[in-house]
């Protein structure tokens, strides 16, 4: 009993000798840290940042304190003071708070800094009359120059959803989409500089990734690009959109992330990161097939000859295809034909695709010009319940035999006597008959000893009735 009263008496006297608790701390609610950009910076020859920010102080203790304040920097490219000469002392009442604020001034000179968080840059020193010290430290974050507002999707060229950064990572699906979909994903980009800082001109790389065995190949694809100070992109800019091709095997009913990530460099070396998740579905109808690819062999056919069309198809539905029909029509240029098939499971990489052949035959006497060949596809025979249909165009020509003629006239003078002076020109008319073959014909030596012949009959005939002519002048 009595050494308990002993130990009443202790801790009284202790309490009563002790001084009433005191502590001057950074209020729970108030800002540990301060932030800055450079969107001020519009040309180089500026240099440096200045800002400002507030520290809200607490009296946590039970009695009114005096307080004395100190602030340094702890890097050489940030300087600090107090806003005014109040802020460095001044009293404070038990539970109250007071608010301080502080001048900061960031050198640049040596190049900007990246992107994040740079801890304790600034130190705030706290005395209290009754001795007691306490350091509170503030950190610097630099905020980024570049500001994505918006991802936007398209499928197969058509804008299908988009995401704000709220979005991002949320458990919620960003974008539904089907085995075989080719995906275009665009940005809403802007450069938050000025557009007069030299420095300010960015190389962005984008890179989508996702790393899933549900979903069948891996993606992992980039795209690089410029954006001067002070310009912005959208989903009006072709050249800066990343795409991939939804895989034909992707597990339907399954939720995949897909990162899409931004490594970014301005000119002064300053480095700025932006990672945003997308939630993607994969969906699939229960009978989805499709023509993915025809084409001709050749592509221009002639007259008598015969041309070949492929056809690739693939189940890109939930459901196993056994009754699946094609028919190609050929319009004037020759005989329809068609086929039946067969195709696996849309997610089965290894029975889900066939490829189709036939054969076709051109007349002799086909018109030439361009002929509409038609695949139609159906999942059944019954032609009721078309599936898909493409359509492609063949040239046929026709090459003729062409006969051309040439004629040489050559001129042969023929002479009687000396003293007749009758002459006689007999043309000698030399035919040639030239293919496109250049297979060349002409009349040969007979020919022309023939005609020689038949000339000087006449000639002599001729000469005869000279004579007859001379004597009965003399009578």
């Amino acid at each position: 009993m009595k050494i308990r009263i002993l130990a009443f008496l202790l801790v009284l006297v202790a309490l009563l000798a002790s001084p009433a608790f005191a502590a001057v701390e950074l209020n729970t609610d108030a800002a540990t840290s301060f932030s800055y950009d450079y969107q001020s910076l519009d040309d180089d020859e500026e240099d440096e940042i200045t800002l400002s920010f507030d520290a809200v102080l607490l009296n946590s203790g039970t009695d009114t304190e005096t307080v004395t304040l100190t602030v340094s920097s702890t890097d050489t490219d940030y300087s600090v003071d107090f806003t005014t000469s109040t802020d460095a002392a001044f009293d404070i009442a038990a539970g109250a708070t007071n608010t301080i604020s502080l001048d900061v001034t960031v050198d640049v000179s040596d190049g900007l800094f990246d992107e994040g968080t740079y801890d304790d840059v600034i130190a705030l020193q706290v005395y209290t009359a009754l001795g007691d010290t306490s350091t509170i430290n503030f950190d610097a974050e630099v905020l980024s120059m570049v500001e994505l507002s918006e991802i936007i999707f398209y499928i197969d060229d058509d804008e299908e959803d988009s995401m704000e950064e709220s979005e991002s990572d949320d458990g919620d699906v960003d974008l539904e989409v089907t085995p075989g979909d080719e995906v275009s994903i665009f940005f809403d980009l802007e450069n938050l500089f000025d557009s007069t800082f030299d420095d300010g001109d960015m190389d962005i790389e984008v890179t989508i990734e996702m790393d899933d065995s549900d979903f069948g190949d891996d993606i992992d694809e980039d795209v690089s690009f410029n954006i001067d100070a002070g310009d912005d992109i959208d989903d009006g800019d072709e050249d800066t959109a990343v795409e991939f091709t939804v895989p034909t095997d992707a597990e339907e009913g399954d939720d995949y992330d897909l990162t899409i990530s931004f490594e970014i460099e301005d000119d002064s070396g300053a480095e700025y990161t932006i990672e945003w998740v997308a939630t993607l579905e994969v969906k699939r109808d229960n009978d989805d097939v499709r023509i993915d690819e025809m084409s001709s062999y050749p592509e221009s056919v002639e007259c008598g000859e015969s041309f070949g069309i492929t056809i690739d198809v693939t189940n890109y539905g939930s459901d196993r295809q056994r009754d699946m029909f094609i028919e190609v029509e050929t319009g004037k240029l020759s005989e329809s034909n068609d086929a039946d098939f067969e195709l696996g499971y849309g997610h089965d990489n290894d029975e889900n695709e066939e490829t189709l052949s036939f054969q076709f035959f051109v007349d002799e006497d086909q018109a030439e010009g361009d002929y509409d060949i038609t695949a139609r596809m159906y999942f059944d025979s019954d032609l009721d319940d078309l599936a898909d249909s493409e359509q492609i165009e063949i040239s046929v020509t026709c090459t003729e035999e062409v006969v051309e003629v040439k004629e040489e006239v050559e001129t042969i003078v023929l002479e009687t006597s000396s003293d007749s002076n009758v002459e006689e020109e007999v043309e000698v008319i030399e035919g040639t008959a030239e293919k496109v073959s250049t297979v060349e014909k002409s009349y040969t030596s007979n020919d022309v000893e023939f005609g020689l012949t038949v000339a000087l009959i006449i000639l002599v005939v001729l000469a005869i009735l000279a004579l007859l002519m001379v004597g009965l002048r003399k009578k």
